[in-house]
């Protein structure tokens, strides 16, 4: 390994593990539905449609930003370990409703889902 090799592998962090936690799905979605106030819906670079999940300890915070806005929720979450990830606002936002179909509004809002290290959500009452 050359020493300029050695240097700038020195310099770069390692990778973070990906996200990974428990949150009450009604929470959860309340966080997503003030973070999406920086996710625009046609984002003019894909990621800007992203929102950042930063899970650690009790809680997982969720954030997004435009070139204008940013805004950061955090909400009590069982997160076992740190772990960051970026998933599509749309995408989580169709799974989390996809979660709770067919439930009535007090059940969904009991109900805690689990996003894992390969992002599947599994919801239990």
């Amino acid at each position: 390994m050359s020493q300029a090799t050695a240097e700038q592998s020195a310099d770069t962090p390692a990778a973070e593990a990906p996200a990974h936690f428990s949150a009450s799905h009604r929470e959860l979605t309340d966080a997503l539905n003030l973070a999406a106030l920086a996710a625009p819906p046609r984002p003019p670079v894909p990621t800007m449609g992203g929102i950042v999940i930063h899970a650690q300890g009790r809680g997982v915070t969720l954030s997004a930003y435009d070139y204008e806005v940013g805004v950061s929720v955090t909400v009590p979450a069982d997160a076992g370990a740190t772990g960051r990830s970026v998933l599509d606002y749309g995408e989580l936002t169709e799974t989390l409703a996809a979660a709770v179909a067919g439930e009535s509004k007090a059940a969904a809002a009991g109900t805690v889902v689990t996003v894992d290290s390969d992002h599947r959500l599994r919801s239990a009452p």
